[in-house]
């Protein structure tokens, strides 16, 4: 702890370069997944080929990374690995390599076979990973991972992550660079001896209201326990399992509203918000949040990377047209007590009742 908080962030990282990162004027390409009526689905989409990826990259990048370096800092978050994990530096390898052959500007990916065969750690001889976005370059070379930064702005940040994960593996150091390089949160889900996806390590910053330690280890049907008027997603979990871990890669929506805009909303962490002033405006102090899940299968692994790009929105600006509010109502209208329960809505429901219907 003492170590983690003499750490000071350096307010010009991570500065994003139009020479280093193709994505720098990107802008935040907000998703609108409402549905009405309003129902837990299970199903999985397909990317199409005109979907920007299976990470975004936009102009929002310094705000997640900051706020995802400073929840590592002061030990809100951590990276998980269950004790079962096995070595995980060839999975870590295969999903940065996925993405860097997608995501233009997002990283370069030296000394790694053409077919990416490498079961483990120490068949690697040696290979590296330039991370654009956040300056950071990881290598492995002679058995160990090492990182360093490549810009002003990275030196002193390479250094503490390295002696922040130094009593761990080379292959944690590269999970947290690749954490802090990714506007999302991951997860990786391996396959257990039922053939059912476990949750085996998590990088998760901005959980929307559930606690990531308590997943790790959990398979998808357990991940889903909590979730109301769950059944469906719960009874799928067998085909969702071998459709993520060998098909794909996949994308899914999942939205709420809330009372704050902080990406962070792990419960131990979540601060009280006054009610808002009933003669005042009823939308304001209303978020829109929304989650863009994806799924990258890993066939050769027995795995699959689950990505989650949390975004935040002013409601208002969300639903920015007669359609879209009527489309916003029309849902909120048709969930059951139970969904508005799990979702904590019932109040914030209402005030958008008040203004639009």
């Amino acid at each position: 702890m003492t170590e983690a908080k003499a750490f000071v962030l350096d307010s010009n990282w991570p500065a994003i370069s139009r020479q280093i990162n193709a994505l720098a004027d990107v802008p935040v390409d907000l998703p609108f997944p409402i549905q009405s009526p309003f129902a837990i689905r299970s199903d999985l989409h397909k990317l199409s080929p005109a979907d920007p990826g299976i990470i975004r990259l936009d102009v929002d990048y310094p705000r997640y990374a900051r706020e995802k370096l400073r929840l590592l800092r002061d030990s809100a978050c951590t990276f998980l690995r269950a004790d079962t994990a096995r070595d995980l530096l060839p999975v870590w390898l295969a999903i940065v390599k996925a993405l860097a052959e997608q995501v233009p500007g997002f990283a370069r990916v030296e000394g790694l076979p053409a077919n990416n065969s490498i079961a483990a750690s120490d068949e690697l001889a040696a290979c590296s990973v330039q991370f654009y976005g956040s300056g950071l370059f990881w290598r492995w070379q002679s058995g160990r991972g090492q990182l360093t930064g490549t810009r002003s702005d990275s030196v002193q940040l390479a250094a503490w992550l390295e002696s922040h994960c130094a009593a761990t593996s080379g292959a944690d150091l590269l999970a947290c660079t690749l954490a802090l390089s990714l506007q999302e949160d991951f997860v990786l889900m391996q396959a257990n001896p039922a053939g059912l996806a476990q949750a085996q390590s998590l990088f998760v910053s901005f959980p929307s209201g559930w606690r990531p330690e308590e997943k790790l280890g959990a398979d998808l049907s357990q991940i889903h326990q909590p979730v109301a008027d769950g059944q469906a997603l719960r009874r799928a979990s067998p085909g969702l399992s071998q459709a993520m871990l060998n098909k794909g890669p996949f994308v899914r929506y999942v939205w709420t509203l809330s009372d704050s805009d902080a990406l962070d909303r792990h419960p131990d962490r979540v601060s009280a918000v006054a009610a808002a002033d009933k003669s005042a405006d009823p939308l304001a102090g209303i978020w829109y949040r929304c989650e863009r899940q994806t799924l990258l299968p890993l066939p050769g692994q027995s795995a699959a990377a689950f990505f989650i790009r949390v975004y935040v929105a002013p409601l208002r600006s969300a639903a920015n047209s007669p359609l879209r509010r009527q489309l916003l109502v029309d849902s909120l209208r048709s969930m059951t007590p139970a969904v508005i329960d799990y979702k904590n809505l019932k109040g914030l429901r209402e005030r958008v009742f008040s203004a639009w219907g």
